[in-house]
Parts: structure tokens; sequence; C-alpha cells
């Protein structure tokens, strides 16, 4: 129960202070004026029935154990991130409790190399 309430508080921190740091991060209006038709002309085609390659190298860290003191247990957690240096989000991932937390690496995996 507690390590659900530190979840959803370090979730919503996370998503508040992304707000904060997209807004500094936009990008400055330029002088330039371009059509939207032309915007759209030089933008690739992508396929919508598929994903695009992850182009980060994906490194994963799996001793990490926290002590749940309330619950006299020790909860293992798995850390999957970008080998390169970068402002990326934090997804927190929870597989259930009734299975190993090594079976589910699939999908952190895929987001960890999309950045």
């Amino acid at each position: 129960m507690i390590w659900t309430r530190i979840a959803v508080v370090a979730l919503a921190t996370l998503m508040f202070g992304s707000l904060a740091t997209m807004a500094q991060d936009a990008p400055k209006p330029t002088d330039e004026k371009k059509t939207e038709a032309k915007d759209e002309a030089e933008m690739p085609a992508a396929d919508p029935n598929k994903a695009p390659e992850g182009t980060l190298k994906v490194t994963t860290v799996g001793d990490i154990k926290l002590n749940d003191e309330a619950r006299e247990k020790e909860l293992s957690i798995i850390a999957v991130f970008p080998e390169e240096a970068g402002r990326y989000p934090v997804i927190l991932f929870s597989h259930g409790a009734g299975s190993s937390n090594d079976r589910s690496l699939t999908l952190p995996n895929y987001l960890a190399s999309h950045g």
C-alpha cells in the first residue's frame, strides 16, 4: 500500500515537472513564414501499422532492493534506461503481484529504446 502511494506521488511530481520543462523547451518563434502545405510536404509518410525502431541502446539493472519496513518485505525492482545521457520521461511499470519481475521486460525495453 505504501509503495502505491509513493508511486502515485512520484508520478504526479514527474508529470507536473515535465509540463514546466516542456514550456521552457518550447521552440522560439522564427521569422520564416511557412505554409502548412509546405510543412506537410516536408514530413515523411509513416507506416501506421508499424512501430518505429528504437535507436537507443538500453541498459538493464536488476539488483535494486527496497526495504518495506511496514510489511517487513523486500521489494525487488528492475531499472531499464537508455545508455545515452539525456532528458527522458520516467515510466513506472507494474506487472502485478503474481509473477516474477523479470518476465515482463519486453515493454520496458521497447519504451526505453525509444527514449
